[in-house]
């Protein structure tokens, strides 16, 4: 197979690798709000828990999440099949990351700004809409588009449940070969290239992006 025929066989899988993405990475930053807003909340007992499904989110491995969700909660009656396992996963491990950003941005706003909000009569919720957040978001933008590159990254772990991504289907353009007769490697190379190229091709482009706007929305 030539590398353009490859190419043309990995393109509808590489769609949906697109498709994960974008429906991922929303929920992702929802998830993210609403864990870092819990932990800013300071409720005793809802605080702790939260940070530690963060901390636990954070230091499993993402393919370990995604297999125990897929295999180990139909155990206890909870199924889910390949797409609402994969998103699910990804939403909510890519969210705990983006929760410590969310949150550090909150706290990178110096406390005399809030301070002097505060003397002036501002009320909690306009303190927070005029001053704090403005202040917060030119701080997580950028880590928050890089977490855009990160959801990306990460969905090629999905094929581990049989999602029809780009490695789920360059990983199945390899099999059928293979059992034609098709020296492995002669094909497995010019394959996992393709998928390479496709990765390189969408993230490099999108790292210059995200250094641009950090120096675009940097605060002075």
């Amino acid at each position: 197979m030539t590398l353009v025929q490859i190419a043309l066989g990995l393109l509808p899988a590489a769609k949906n690798t697109f498709l994960l993405t974008v429906v991922c990475y929303p929920l992702a930053v929802s998830v993210a709000a609403v864990m870092a807003g819990l932990r800013l909340a300071r409720i005793p007992v809802v605080s702790g828990a939260v940070a530690g499904l963060v901390d636990f989110l954070r230091i499993t491995p993402l393919l370990l999440q995604l297999l125990f969700v897929f295999y180990a909660l139909p155990l206890v009656g909870i199924k889910l099949d390949s797409w609402p396992a994969a998103i699910a996963t990804l939403a909510i491990h890519i969210g705990a990351y983006q929760s410590e950003i969310v949150r550090a941005s909150y706290l990178s706003v110096p406390r005399g700004l809030s301070e002097a909000a505060r003397v002036l009569g501002m009320s909690d919720r306009l303190r927070v809409w005029r001053i704090v957040l403005p202040l917060a978001l030119r701080v997580a933008i950028p880590p928050t588009a890089t977490t855009l590159l990160d959801t990306f990254r990460s969905t090629a772990v999905v094929s581990i449940v049989a999602v029809p991504d780009i490695l789920y289907k360059a990983q199945e353009i390899v099999q059928i070969n293979l059992a034609l007769g098709t020296p492995g490697g002669l094909l497995t190379s010019p394959v996992y290239f393709v998928v390479m190229l496709f990765f390189i091709g969408v993230g490099y482009p999108g790292a210059r992006l995200i250094r641009r706007l950090e120096r675009v929305v940097a605060l002075p």
